[in-house]
């Protein structure tokens, strides 16, 4: 694709020295073997591990990100960070989906949804919006819309109001054991 639509892939944290795993490694030195086989140099960058606090830089000068996942339980329970800095730069997603947040902006139309991770379905989203840059450009809006949902101080208004309040959450734990009948264990003995 990158060859044919003259544009250039970058890849952010391929290599992660946090990370060794004799797996990891493998397959980011069969990708730089590929790249190079293949003659991409110009056309695949690889940048390592980007930090925290940088790597949403990366991200805003991209037109669109590609984040897949392995289907499975693992998936389905994750917060995945890396997306949350995707909503944060407005950049529009290519995903399988599969976690909770990538789901939700496909839903809004902030994420552009793979049905399957081999070469032909990346290939033909990825021309699909090279042809119509107006897709990136609602996905993006899309995005800013959402933004809001997930400020500190959104998520965490509940959270805040209940220190304010000075509650007590052991009080209420005790309120909520009696009406549900739920005893509390008894530790020197270890029964309920």
């Amino acid at each position: 694709v990158t060859r044919n639509l003259s544009m250039k892939l970058v890849i952010v944290g391929g290599n992660n020295p946090q990370n060794q795993h004799p797996d990891f490694v493998k397959h980011y030195k069969n990708t730089v073997e590929y790249i190079h086989q293949q003659g991409l140099d110009d056309q695949v960058i690889l940048i390592d591990w980007v930090d925290f606090a940088t790597r949403r830089k990366y991200y805003e000068y991209a037109n669109a990100i590609i984040s897949m996942n392995n289907e499975g339980k693992e998936n389905v329970y994750s917060w995945r960070t890396r997306v949350m800095d995707y909503v944060g730069s407005t950049t529009p997603l290519i995903t399988n989906g599969g976690d909770p947040l990538s789901d939700e902006l496909i839903e809004i139309g902030a994420a552009f949804k793979i049905d399957d991770k081999d070469e032909n379905s990346v290939r033909d989203t990825i021309i699909s919006l090279v042809e119509d840059k107006e897709k990136i450009v609602k996905a993006s809006k899309k995005l800013k819309g959402l933004q809001p949902k997930y400020y500190w101080t959104t998520v965490t208004k509940e959270l805040s109001e209940k220190i304010k309040e000075q509650s007590k959450p052991y009080s209420d734990e005790a309120e909520f054991r009696k009406i549900n009948k739920i005893s509390k264990i008894n530790i020197k003995n270890n029964s309920a």
